[in-house]
């Protein structure tokens, strides 16, 4: 009786491993049975006709000289491209020569405290640039005097003018 009933699950165990693979090799009859999809084929003339070419004859748009010596020096890797005159405000000798650049303005976004050390979020209105300052760090000409939680104090060195941001969210009028 003890060997009938030891047969009984080596018995099921191979039915079972029978039909899995028999069901195995009806699934993979089935998937190998079905064709490929055809993809329509046209003629290098039809697809011509059906998709034409711009024609030879267009010529690209020309370049005056001042913009293509404009392009030419402006460096993408220099940060000072964006600084560089248009080729019609330099030539044009209109008001805006002779102004001098406005100082960059700064918005206080906030603090961000790593451990002892603490940081000041200010983002430069001009460029769009966000700086993350301990004090006494510069940025744009300004240094970094003290980070409160309302404001910051910035300073200028060439004027020893002290500059107050404060909080975005709490903007003076």
């Amino acid at each position: 009786m003890t060997r009938t009933a030891s047969l009984v699950p080596s018995l099921a165990g191979a039915v079972a491993l029978a039909m899995a693979a028999g069901a195995a090799w009806l699934w993979r009859r089935q998937v190998l049975s079905v064709p490929p999809p055809q993809l329509p084929r046209e003629s290098a003339a039809q697809a011509q006709t059906r998709y034409p070419l711009p024609g030879e004859d267009l010529e690209p748009p020309r370049l005056s000289r001042e913009a293509l010596m404009t392009v030419i020096e402006a460096n993408p890797f220099s940060a000072q491209r964006r600084a560089k005159p248009s080729a019609g405000g330099a030539a044009g000798g209109g008001p805006d020569q002779g102004q001098v650049a406005a100082p960059p303005q700064f918005v206080y976004k906030g603090q961000v405290q790593l451990g002892t050390r603490r940081r000041a979020i200010l983002e430069e209105v001009t460029s769009k640039k966000t700086h993350f300052l301990e004090v006494g760090q510069s940025v744009a000409g300004f240094k970094l005097l003290d980070i409160l939680d309302d404001r910051v104090l910035l300073s200028e060195p060439q004027t020893s003018q002290e500059v107050v941001v404060f909080l975005s969210s709490k903007q003076r009028p």
